[in-house]
């Protein structure tokens, strides 16, 4: 169902596009993924970045503060860590026609980058959830029934 790209020059990083728009709905890091010190997975412009890096025993991050700075963010994205268990995502188009279905698996990680999504958990599972905030209530999300 749907088009999957996977990035050749990243192994273990699967980019899931809306097959008509070619639009990027989600980005799975799996879990297995192995690459260089720095690997960021996203563009520049992407609401929230997403990046996987490697360190040795005995390397250090040097402390650091982060800058605030006021952004004018308009597409919400989110980052799922499948921390236990198994589930099957389902990813939509922007249209909310069904484009993927994507197993997740202990360990795999996914920033939903556009269009909907839903889940079906397949074993107990725990997942970690981060977007950006403030939270503005209930009213952030449109829930739509599968065509």
């Amino acid at each position: 169902m749907g088009v999957t790209t996977r990035a050749t020059e990243t192994p273990g990083v699967e980019r899931y596009l809306d097959p008509i728009s070619e639009d990027l709905l989600a980005v799975v890091v799996r879990d297995e993924f192995r690459g260089g010190r720095y690997n960021f997975l996203t563009p520049d412009d992407f609401p929230m970045q997403l990046g996987v890096n490697f360190y040795g025993s005995g390397q250090r991050i040097q402390p650091h503060l982060h800058v605030d700075t006021q952004r004018d963010v308009r597409a919400q994205q989110e980052l799922l860590f499948v921390k236990r268990g198994r589930a099957v995502l389902h990813l939509y188009t922007a249209r909310r026609e069904l484009a993927h279905d994507v197993e997740l698996r202990a360990g795999d990680c996914v920033l939903l980058a556009s269009g909907g999504h839903g889940l079906d958990i397949v074993e107990d599972a725990q997942l970690i959830e981060a977007k950006q905030g403030p939270y503005l209530g209930v009213g952030e999300k449109i829930k739509f029934e599968p065509a």
